[in-house]
């Protein structure tokens, strides 16, 4: 195992990314028959990694709900191209020309169920400007009484009533943006490597450790322990590549990243 950063995982991603965007392989197991083959595994991988360095100045700015509102686009394009890969033949017409069925038929097809029901739904309330999510950059805690609060121009006061009188009495103010950066970057982060290598496994096939877009071996057994045991530990936890790497003939005859 090694010591992974989140900036350790955007950089590997980004990495995903410029290297499928080159691959000869993709287009090749696209179906060189082809000619949009290369086209279409170039572009998307443009629009995931302008998506990646948008997320990231978004989370260095300390805007999260917007960096959430990309991570679902990230995941859509991920989705509608895994589809496109399972049946190439059937399915590059309509991934060029944007004739895709919905998020839901897709993610059903790829049995990416959990996928929809644990990350993309509640990733949706973000792009549909929930209302519940407005304090998400926010943090409170009780005080005995107005003075005990520091002077904030962002802060307010507010108190729960009982009987007519007041019970309690919380202080809110808006968290700094490397407060916010230190409690949402690794989940985000993880993500995001988590929707590219899945992405990408389904264009190369079962030999993709052999393609220049993947990882070293020893990172994505580090990656991999690590998904493993939140998705354990959390319920809401989800991660395509722990089923997605089961494609992969170093996972079933080599007993990879097991």
């Amino acid at each position: 195992m090694i010591n992974i950063t989140p900036e350790d995982l955007l950089q590997q991603t980004k990495s995903i990314y410029l290297y499928a965007s080159v691959d000869e392989g993709i287009p090749e197991v696209l179906g060189s028959f082809d000619d949009t083959a290369e086209e279409v595994s170039r572009r998307s991988a443009a629009m995931q990694l302008e998506i990646c360095s948008s997320i990231e100045q978004l989370l260095l700015a300390g805007h999260v709900r917007s960096a959430y509102s990309l991570l679902r686009t990230s995941l859509e394009i991920a989705t509608s191209f895994a589809w496109m890969c399972k049946d190439h033949h059937n399915r590059m017409h309509k991934y060029n020309n944007g004739e895709t069925p919905s998020i839901q038929k897709m993610m059903a097809n790829l049995k990416w169920m959990d996928e929809y029901r644990k990350i993309y739904t509640p990733l949706s309330k973000f792009v549909h400007g929930d209302f519940r999510l407005s304090k998400i950059e926010r943090f409170e805690y009780e005080i005995k009484s107005p003075n005990d609060s520091p002077e904030s121009i962002t802060a307010t006061i507010y108190a729960q009533e009982k009987d007519g009188k007041i019970n309690k009495m919380f202080y809110s103010d808006n968290l700094s943006a490397e407060e916010l950066y230190k409690e949402h970057v690794p989940g985000i982060y993880l993500k995001l490597f988590d929707i590219a290598i899945s992405m990408y496994i389904y264009a190369s096939g079962e030999y993709s450790d052999s393609h220049s877009w993947f990882p070293k071996k020893e990172f994505v057994e580090s990656v991999n322990y690590i998904m493993k045991k939140l998705s354990v530990n959390y319920e809401n936890e989800n991660y395509i590549w722990l089923d997605t790497k089961k494609i992969l003939v170093v996972y079933n005859h080599e007993k990879w990243f097991q």
